[in-house]
Formats: C-alpha cells, sequence, structure tokens
C-alpha cells in the first residue's frame, strides 16, 4: 500500500461526486423511512400509529430469527478423502469466525436497514494482532455492518455492472495518525447534509474504495485527495470484501432500491390524520353540562370522584324546580360519539389496505389456532410465506455470500498455524491435512470443489432439522439392513453399494459431518469382502447339507455298533461272571462235600476206636472173670480171705 499525501485525483473526486448526487434520491427516502421508524418525525401532528415499527418486529424474526450455521458441500459427489476433509477445514474455520456475538448483532443491523430502508451491508474486515517483533499472534475476519449511508455505489443499472464500490469512514486523529493520513477534518460529505455524523468536526470523512478493474484500493477523500492507494490485499470469489447487498423492492434501470415505505405513504398519512382525528375527539369527551347557580353544591356532584352525599340548603326550591333533572342539563355527546366511532372504522379500513399492500395481512393471516386441523395450519402457514419466501432466500443468499468471502480470505490470509490452531485436533493429525490445506489455499481448487450454503435461518426449521435427522437414521438403518447381506453374498457389487451409502450420507447435513468416516469404513468393509472374494469359495449349501447328512448317518451307524458291542460285552461280563458264580459255588460244594466226608470218616474212625476200646474192656472184663471164675474152681478154699479180683499191676502185666 503506497500513501499519497498530497495527491489529488481529479477523476476520482468527479467519480465519487456523481455516484453521491445519483444516489441523492434514495438517501432521502430512505432518511425519511428511519425518522418515521424512530419516531423523528414533525411534532405538528400529536398522535401517530407506527405499523412501521410494528411491521419490522414482524419481519425481523421472520426474515433472522437465528444465525445460521456455515455448511459446506463439494460440487462433485465423488469418492475424494481430499474433498471431504477440505469442507470439513473449511466449515470449521468459517464457524469459528462468525461464532460469537459480534456477527450476529452485525448481521441483524443489516436486516433491519434491508427491511426499512431497502438496502442491508456487511463488509469482511481483516484484523492481525503483532507482537514485539512484528510477527502475527492472532488473527481474526469480521464481518462489520455498514449503513445504507455509508455505502456507495458505482453509478449503474444493476450489481453485476458495478466495476467499484465504496463504504465511508469516520477516521479519528489517532486513526490517521497510526496510518500517517493527512486528512481534512473540516471536510463534509457532499449531498449529505441530512447525515449529522458524518459532519463531526472531531472526525475525518474517508471512503475506502475497491476497483474491479484495476484491482486497486483506495483511501480518499471526497476532495480527491489521495490518502492510500495499493493493490487488492487479498483474493476473493466477486473480488469485492462485500457481498451483493440485500436489495428492497428495485427495478432493473436502477441500482438504488426504494424504500418499502413509498408505497405506503398515503396509507400512513391518512392513518395518522384518522388517529390525530379521533385523538381530538376523544379530547372532547367527557362530562361537560350546565345547572342552576342557585344550587351551588350541584359542581360538587359532578366533579366529586366516589360516593358522596351532599348537603342541600333550598331542597324545597330543588324540589319546586323538578328535582335534579331540571336543575342540570348535560351536553349532547352522541353525535362526538358517533363520529369517533366512524374515524375508528375508517382508520380499520385503511389499516386493512395498509396491511395488503405491504403483505403483513398474509404473515398475519397465517397464525393458527391449536382447534384447526393439520391440513388448515398448513395451507395458512403456506399463504403466509408467500409474501416474504423471496425475501427470506435474499437474506440466505446474503449470508452465503458473506461466508464464502469470509472462507477466501481466510484461507487466502491466514498462516498455517492459525488454521491448525482452529481445526480440530484428529482432523489437522489425519494423513491428507496438507494437501486438503492446499486444495483451499488454490483459488481454482476452491472453486469447483466446494460450495457454500447456509443452512435455514427460521426458527420454525428446528423442527424440520430434527425430521430430517430421523429420516436420515432410519434411511441408513434400513439400507444396511437391505445391502450387507447382498455384499456378503456378492462382494462383486460391494463398490456399487458403498457409493450409495455415500450418497445417502452426503444428502444429509448430519451425514455429511461423518462423509470422512464413513469413506474410511466403506473402503475397509469393501477391503474385507475383496479379501473374503479371494479366499477359496466354500462349498453349496446343498452339498454341505448333504455331506453333513452323510456323516451324520456315519456317526449314528458307528454309534449304534459302539451301543451292540458295549451290550455285547456286557452280555459276556454278565455270562462270564455268571460262569464264575457257578464255579465258585461249585468249588465250595465240592469243598464242603470233601469236609463233610472227612468229618464222616473221622467220626466213623473214632466211633471204630471207641467201639475198638470198648470191645477190649469187655474182653478183659471176660478173662477178668474168666480167670476169677478158674482161680475160684482152683482154689475154693485158700483164696476165701483174700480180694476177688486180683491186683491191676498184676493182671495187666500178666496180660501184656
Amino acid at each position: 500500500m503506497t500513501k499519497n499525501p498530497d495527491s489529488i485525483d481529479t477523476r476520482w473526486r468527479d467519480l465519487l461526486d456523481d455516484a453521491l448526487q445519483c444516489r441523492k434520491s434514495y438517501i432521502d427516502k430512505a432518511r425519511e423511512a428511519e425518522k418515521y421508524y424512530r419516531c423523528e418525525i414533525s411534532k405538528e401532528k400529536n398522535a401517530h400509529l407506527h405499523l412501521m415499527w410494528s411491521d419490522t418486529q414482524i419481519l425481523i424474526p421472520t426474515l433472522l430469527s437465528r444465525v445460521p450455521k456455515p455448511e459446506i458441500r463439494r460440487k462433485r459427489n465423488t469418492s475424494d478423502p481430499v474433498g471431504v476433509l477440505s469442507c470439513l477445514i473449511n466449515e470449521q474455520v468459517v464457524y469459528n469466525q462468525v461464532d460469537g456475538w459480534s456477527f450476529p448483532s452485525e448481521l441483524r443491523h443489516a436486516v433491519l436497514n434491508y427491511i426499512y430502508a431497502g438496502l442491508g451491508q456487511l463488509w469482511c474486515q481483516y484484523y492481525p494482532s503483532f507482537d514485539e517483533q512484528g510477527m502475527i499472534t492472532f488473527e481474526k475476519i469480521t464481518p462489520e455492518f455498514v449503513s445504507y449511508q455509508d455505502f456507495l455505489l458505482e453509478p449503474v443499472r444493476r450489481w453485476e455492472e458495478c466495476t467499484w464500490v465504496g463504504r465511508r469512514l469516520l477516521i479519528t486523529p489517532k486513526i490517521a495518525k497510526e496510518r500517517g493520513w493527512n486528512v481534512e477534518y473540516d471536510a463534509t460529505s457532499k449531498g449529505e447534509k441530512g447525515d449529522k455524523y458524518s459532519q463531526k468536526r472531531d472526525r475525518a470523512c474517508v471512503w475506502e474504495v475497491w476497483e474491479r478493474d484495476n484491482r486497486q484500493r483506495l483511501f480518499m477523500q471526497e476532495s480527491g485527495r489521495i490518502l492510500e492507494q495499493g493493490d487488492f490485499p487479498f483474493n476473493v470469489e466477486g473480488d469485492f470484501p462485500c457481498p451483493k447487498p440485500l436489495f428492497g423492492t428495485y427495478t432493473p434501470s436502477d441500482i438504488y432500491p426504494i424504500p418499502d415505505r413509498e408505497y405506503v405513504k398515503e396509507q400512513q398519512a391518512e392513518i395518522d390524520a384518522l388517529t390525530q382525528g379521533g385523538f381530538s375527539l376523544m379530547q372532547v369527551l367527557g362530562v361537560k353540562g350546565a345547572y342552576n347557580a342557585s344550587v351551588a353544591q350541584l359542581a360538587d356532584i359532578v366533579t366529586y370522584r366516589g360516593n358522596k352525599l351532599l348537603p342541600v340548603r333550598d331542597w324545597e326550591g330543588l324540589q319546586q324546580m323538578g328535582g335534579l333533572k331540571s336543575a342540570v342539563e348535560f351536553f349532547p355527546m352522541e353525535e362526538i360519539t358517533k363520529t369517533l366511532n366512524n374515524t375508528l372504522e375508517a382508520r380499520e379500513r385503511v389499516k386493512a389496505d395498509y396491511r395488503e399492500i405491504t403483505g403483513m395481512a398474509d404473515i398475519i393471516r397465517g397464525n393458527s389456532s391449536p382447534y384447526e386441523t393439520a391440513s388448515a395450519q398448513q395451507e395458512k402457514s403456506n399463504f403466509a410465506v408467500l409474501r416474504i419466501a423471496d425475501r427470506q432466500k435474499d437474506v440466505q443468499r446474503f449470508i452465503a455470500d458473506t461466508y464464502r468471502i469470509v472462507s477466501d480470505m481466510a484461507f487466502d490470509l491466514f498462516s498455517d498455524e492459525t488454521i491448525m490452531s482452529i481445526v480440530d485436533a484428529d482432523i489437522v493429525q489425519h494423513p491428507n491435512f496438507p494437501e486438503a490445506l492446499q486444495t483451499l489455499r488454490d483459488d481454482k481448487s476452491r472453486g469447483y470443489i466446494l460450495e457454500i450454503e447456509s443452512d435455514a435461518t427460521l426458527a420454525i426449521n428446528v423442527s424440520k432439522e430434527r425430521a430430517e435427522t430421523t429420516e436420515f437414521t432410519n434411511a441408513v438403518g434400513q439400507f444396511l439392513g437391505q445391502v450387507l447381506p447382498i455384499a456378503r453374498d456378492m462382494p462383486e457389487f460391494a463398490q456399487v453399494l458403498g457409493e450409495i451409502l455415500k450418497n445417502v450420507f452426503r444428502k444429509y447435513a448430519g451425514g455429511r459431518k461423518q462423509e470422512l468416516t464413513i469413506e474410511s469404513s466403506v473402503e475397509a468393509f469393501m477391503q474385507a469382502l475383496q479379501q473374503k472374494a479371494q479366499q477359496p469359495q466354500p462349498p453349496d449349501p446343498a452339498t454341505i447339507k448333504a455331506q453333513n447328512d452323510m456323516q451324520l448317518g456315519q456317526m449314528k451307524l458307528q454309534q449304534q455298533a459302539q451301543d451292540s458291542q458295549a451290550k455285547l460285552a456286557i452280555k459276556n461280563n454278565e455270562i462270564k461272571a455268571q460262569q464264575r458264580l457257578q464255579e465258585m459255588q461249585f468249588a465250595k460244594d465240592a469243598k464242603l462235600e470233601t469236609m463233610r466226608a472227612n468229618n464222616d470218616m473221622q467220626l466213623e474212625r473214632m466211633d471204630a476206636e471207641n467201639q475198638l476200646k470198648m470191645g477190649r474192656i469187655e474182653m478183659l472184663k471176660k478173662v477178668a472173670e474168666i480167670r476169677k471164675t478158674t482161680a475160684e474152681i482152683a482154689n475154693p478154699f485158700e483164696n476165701s480171705a483174700q480180694s476177688t479180683f486180683p491186683s491191676e499191676s498184676k493182671e495187666t502185666g500178666g496180660l501184656g
């Protein structure tokens, strides 16, 4: 940027003078509308019905109930991980610049100017911060509100024909000194005599002009003094740091719009006149009349507030007059009341005309009752939107253009460190981040890969977003449930099904945020299916079933054989056990028989021995008897005195 403290450019002086004169008619109308909106109209009239203010309060939330979040989309819905990552980076950078208290306020001011003045504008400004060494420590892009009085257009017919734009800056001595400008503080804006702010003596009126043909930015005063001049500091789509303004009613023959108040001035004046007439009549209304001065206490009856009984001194005289009815007579108010009612009815008819012209009748007609059917409410809602649909779209276009300029400026001016500090850490660590960032810095690439759209600016679309989220979840769930079996059975269709799934994600706002994740997930799924396809194909299910049946039959036969063998073995074991038992029983019986026989033999032998002993004893007895007998016979008389039997020792010895 070069500074020309003493340079006077007559060309630009004439261009500025011509532009200011061409917009004078519009400025006068817009200022009149603004004064009426601000209640700065003439004090000659005492009563006004401020329909313009009420209509504006209705239109502001109708056109802008909330600031939309930027949504970045690719123009080509192809498989492009770098493009998807570029969208996420761009969206987060733009949202970081417009997220805060400043931008909603600036945007609301622009919409407010658009409603009552017919022109709303924002101007994107780059603000860097430096440390002591001159290194950038912080960068910010702020869309700033530009009043309709401070925005200047080249006198052409259409915005597309405009080659330069300008905005008026009121420079303080401090700013002029910092930038090295030699400004004139006594220079006021030509043709702007009604603008009290441009004529402040402690501020210098400086115009910042951007010229598209020569790509020059100038800071100059209306006298033609060039304070600073240089090339465009950045490149944006459309070349200007401001979007196409919000234009109210306009014609193709003049770039400046017509404020809406111009179409209802007569109705507003008539409404004000009727309001003033009704106000005057209401001031006349009241209890007025005359009373008999002889009964002075009657005045207190009318003026006293509350319940009270007043004493009357000449009561008989009051009764002779005919009572209170004869002593007091009130002023007739029927005609005044009738005139007031007619005035108010006439005002309502004019108000209806006013509403029909401005379209407020359609918006009010859109108000529904909780007792109405859903179809009736929807019909009313659609009818109410018809008159303001174009304005709503224009506001959304204006915001989208502003976001686009912020994006172009950010990736043309911000350093890599600033962008990495704004973007989420997982995106910065992505391997494609450097390539995606370079894509965003490339004007040509950014032009055909990305497009910026704003989401809904209306509060009513919150329910629509919820419905879209539910629809997206159901769509993905149904799709996966249908295609996963197909992908497993026929891997050759996996790529086609993956592309269809990606398109489903791209069509919904919630799905676009997970597009990078779904890209990698689909690729991994396809690789897994391909690897599975390269593996030996499994046999036919029927063959597998037959083999399984055969194996099952063989197993059954083997089991039956094993069962038979087990039964036979058990039977053999039983037979062997019985044989062993029989053998044991036979051996036992034989042993018992042997023992019995041995016992019998022993008994017989013992019996024999006993019998033999008894026989010997008997024989001995017989021998003894024989000897005794013999002895007696031989010696009958000699041994009569001796014992009959001989001694045992002798007999025994003799026998032995």
